[in-house]
């Protein structure tokens, strides 16, 4: 799944929330254009969803987030 939606990270969160269920076991979960300020509050709210991995890269100020399960 990849999220190339809203910039906000409340719009970033009710996306994951709706998205996530949809994850199958070895499925990526990518959500690109997380502001840094943004990050970890995105971050924390995923290891919610017990992902096995949890990735970022960095893009200057945007950062892609990358979910494993």
């Amino acid at each position: 799944i990849i999220d190339d939606g809203s910039h906000y990270v409340e719009h970033q969160e009710i996306s994951a929330n709706t998205l996530i269920k949809f994850l199958r076991l070895g499925g990526l979960y990518v959500i690109e254009d997380v502001k840094e300020e943004n990050l970890w509050r995105l971050v924390n709210y995923l290891s919610n969803y017990k992902p096995h991995i949890i990735s970022t890269k960095s893009f200057g100020d945007n950062n892609l987030v990358i979910i494993k399960y």
